[in-house]
């Protein structure tokens, strides 16, 4: 009974760092986005350009990434990527809302 009992709570902590890792690295991953859509760009800058393109069309995606990232934070009790889920949330937001007002209209 009592190595079951250890067994439950060894899994239960590597399924919690499992999720920890994957959730700090996709919330990472869609931050690093938003540093090219900040930059100026300048003429001819065709790459960066694509860059900016790119993720602002991935925009709603990210958004769900940054608030599955404040969900993943907030159950496994690490404020950190909670933090960066809250700014990819928020920043994402924030540019789908600028990309699509044009349309919208």
């Amino acid at each position: 009974m009592k190595f079951t009992k250890e067994f439950e709570e060894t899994q239960t902590e590597t399924i919690k760092v499992i999720t920890q890792i994957l959730t700090t690295a996709s919330g990472s991953l869609a931050t690093r986005m938003s540093i090219p859509i900040s930059l100026r760009s300048n003429w001819p800058s065709l790459v960066l350009w694509i860059i900016k393109l790119f993720a602002s069309a991935l925009s709603p995606l990210l958004v769900l990434i940054g608030a599955l990232s404040v969900f993943a934070g907030l159950t496994t009790g690490s404020v950190s990527i909670s933090l960066i889920g809250m700014y990819d949330v928020l920043f994402f937001t924030h540019i789908y809302r600028v990309t699509r007002l044009g349309i919208e209209k």
